[in-house]
Order: structure tokens, then sequence, then C-alpha cells
């Protein structure tokens, strides 16, 4: 035989045996499939989890969700449900309802976010959407588009937005880049993620007026420019109506009160007719008598919950609490006060006695002092005798942030026993700091 024959020979036969390899790592193949298929039906059999019906399945991974909007994380739920097994993803995509939060963090240059976004968002299916968004007011084209694809379905919207300053902009106000209609929009939250900011009273209105259905609004970190002159051509705010808003916070009372921290102002109410509100949060009283008695009357509102800081003006008068209250007396069921640190530490304690014969209907009140502020106890039970009848919650909260000692906050003994003698008539007090009552 030949050189050339043994070569060919040689050649033909290799060929064969990578045919035959091939050929058996194709059946490995097929017998590693059947092998997936038979563990998966005897995990029908052997896992509880299998033999439930979808209902319970899905219910079981709407409970282990956290109930605020998640954050997407390979290692959290509900994106953990993808990768645990074949059977735990399927269930995860046909619960819809897992799917309808999600909190995004839209660094800059970072579009990523907004594909991460709209995938979680089509897999919610038809149902109602909550979005939180941390960025910058300037949010990404891609984001802002995300927003305007979903924004009829929008439930909750949280912006919580950087500063993003401009070097063609001067001054600390700035424009809030969001396009509406949101028809559906029940709650909305919008503020600064870490230093406050001014915003335009003409676009925190335009964003009310797009959303006719809006019941709650939170606004935080912010202070608006009264008079919208921090940017050129800022458009004029036009004063708004809105019928379905109930629940109105501007700023933390006890952020501003107790640690002097700035807030939303009252001065956005000159521009608001609120008839359907029933609780109020106004973290400085930056308005007047006037003014925010104006809007009481127009709004005509069947307000049950106002909290607020004490105003330290010297000319609030007693007869200035009194006119403040007038227009809302009535229906009053809950009051939350907030001494201001710098200011008299009793001062919410002598408003209330200011007030007597006044909020026939309060039911509830709130007073937060700061820690190391010796209240007058002696006014205070003059206060809450004159209410004994009427009166249902008591609450005397002392912040320690401040780190202070406040042995001398605790009530004398005769104190304690008369703050006792209300308690077993059914009146309900606290008196401490948020975890410890004074009065056992």
């Amino acid at each position: 035989m030949s050189q050339a024959q043994v070569v060919a020979q040689l050649r033909s036969h290799i060929d064969e045996l990578s045919d035959t390899i091939a050929a058996q790592i194709r059946l490995l193949r097929d017998l590693e499939v059947q092998r997936s298929a038979a563990r998966r039906k005897l995990n029908s059999f052997l896992d509880p989890m299998a033999r439930l019906p979808l209902e319970i399945q899905s219910r079981i991974f709407l409970d282990v969700t956290k109930p605020n909007e998640p954050i997407p994380d390979p290692q959290d739920v509900p994106l953990l449900f993808l990768s645990i097994c074949q059977l735990w993803r399927v269930i995860a995509l046909a619960t819809p309802r897992l799917w309808t939060g999600v909190e995004l963090n839209c660094l800059p240059r970072r579009p990523a976010y907004a594909e991460v976004g709209k995938n979680w968002m089509e897999r919610a299916g038809p149902f109602p959407l909550s979005l939180v968004l941390h960025g910058s007011l300037r949010l990404e084209r891609s984001v802002q588009d995300l927003v305007t694809s979903y924004r009829h379905r929008f439930e909750s919207l949280s912006l919580k937005l950087g500063m993003d300053r401009n070097p063609n902009e001067d001054g600390l106000t700035r424009r809030i880049y969001i396009k509406g209609p949101f028809p559906a929009l029940q709650k909305l939250t919008l503020g600064a993620d870490e230093e406050m900011f001014f915003s335009t009273v003409h676009d925190w209105i335009t964003i009310l007026r797009q959303a006719p259905a809006l019941v709650q609004c939170r606004m935080e970190n912010m202070m608006f420019d009264w008079e919208d002159e921090g940017l050129p051509d800022t458009p004029q705010a036009h004063p708004l109506t809105h019928t379905s808003l109930r629940d109105l916070s501007l700023g933390d009372a006890q952020g501003y009160g107790l640690w002097g921290l700035l807030g939303n102002s009252a001065f956005v109410l000159n521009f608001l007719t609120l008839p359907a509100l029933r609780t109020l949060r106004l973290s400085e009283l930056d308005i007047t008598n006037e003014e925010i008695n104006a809007f009481f009357t127009r709004s005509s509102a069947p307000l049950e919950s106002l909290s607020m800081v004490v105003p330290t003006d010297p000319e609030w008068a007693p007869q200035e609490a009194v006119e403040f209250f007038q227009p809302i007396q009535a229906r009053l069921r809950q009051l939350e006060l907030v001494a201001p640190y710098r200011g008299d530490p009793n001062c919410a304690i002598a408003f209330v006695e200011t007030l007597d014969g006044w909020l026939p209907a309060l039911q509830r009140l709130t007073i937060h002092m700061a820690c190391g502020s010796q209240p007058d106890y002696e006014r205070l039970l003059n206060v809450l005798n004159a209410r004994r009848t009427s009166m249902k919650v008591f609450n005397l909260l002392f912040s320690t942030e401040f780190g202070h000692n406040y042995d001398a906050d605790v009530p004398s003994s005769e104190v304690l026993t008369t703050l006792g003698n209300l308690v077993r008539n059914g009146m309900q007090i606290h008196v401490g700091p948020q975890g410890q009552n004074f009065i056992g």
C-alpha cells in the first residue's frame, strides 16, 4: 500500500471518529435535557410549591416582597425569583403585581436604567404603576421618555431630585422637568435627595394641574421662589382649584421646628383652592393671617388634621391664634404642634391654652418639644382638664436628636398623679420621648 493510500485511509478514519464523537455529544445533550425534564417532573411531585395553584404561588411571592418600591437587584426579590429555577421564573413572570413598583437611581449617562424600568413596567401588565426616581432635575432623555410612555398608568410617583447646576443659570432656583398629564396619579412626592433647592411655583402648580385625580401630595426639602424670578422667562403661576386633593404636606414640621431645617413654605397656598382637603402639614407659616384665612375660607374644606410649627413672630398675639383657626375650628379633630427649637419651648402649650373654648371637635393633640425644654406642666394640666370630656389622645413628645438629657422633662409626682387620673378616666396620654412614656 502506497504512502498516499495510508494517509487517505487515516483521514477517513479520523472523519468517522469525529462523526461518532459529534453523535455522542448530541446524544449526551439529549440525555441531559431528558434528565432535567425528569428532575422538574420529580420536583413537581415532591416540591410543595409546585403542587399549589398558581394563584396561591403568586400570593406567596407577593407576601415576601417588600411593601415599598424595590430597587432592581439580582440578589433581591422580585428579580431573585427569576434565577432560582424555571418554575419560580414562570410564577414571577405570571404575577404582574410583583412588577407594579420600582425605584430607579438615574445617574447621568446611565441610560440602562431607563431600559430596566421599561422591562420592569412591561411585566406589570395592565396594573397601575408606582415609580420612585432619584437623579438630576434634568432627567436623562431616555428616562423622560420612560415617564412619558407610562404617565397614563402612574398611580404613585416620587421624584427625589438633585441640584444639577447649570452654568447658564444663576441662583438656586431650578425648573422641574416632568411632562404630564397624569390622569390616574393619586400620590405624588416631590423633593430633593440631599441639599435643599428652590423651585418655581409655576412648575409645581403645573404638575398639580396635570394630575386631576391626585389625593396625596408631599413636598420635601424644597422652597418656592416667591416671585418666580430665580430663572429668566419663568411663566407666571396661575391659581388652581383642585377638587380631589385630600392630603397636602408642605415640608417637615418637625425638621423645620426642632432642627431648623428649611422646608416648603405656606406661600403656595395663595395660589390654591382645595375643597376636598382633610389633612394639611405646614413646615413654615410664611404668609399672613389674612392670606391663610383666605385659603381656608375659599376652600371651605372639611379639614380634620393640621400639623404646623408654632409661629414665633412677636406679632402673633392670642387674637391672631384665634383668627387663624376660625374658618376651620368646627371640624378640626387632630392638631400637631411643633415648638421651635430656638424659640420659647412652651409656646406650643401657650398656643393651645389660648384656644380655650375653640376647636370643639378636637380629639387628638400632639406637641413636639426639644429634649431639655422643661415643659410648663401646670399650664399643660389646665389645657387637658379643660378638654377632658372631649380629648381622647394627648402626646407630649421630646426629641432626642441632640443627645440632651431629658431628666428635667420628667413630670413631678403630683403632675404624674393628675395625668394618671386623666388616663383612668379614658384619655390616652404619652409624655416622654418616642418609646418611653413617663406616665408608665
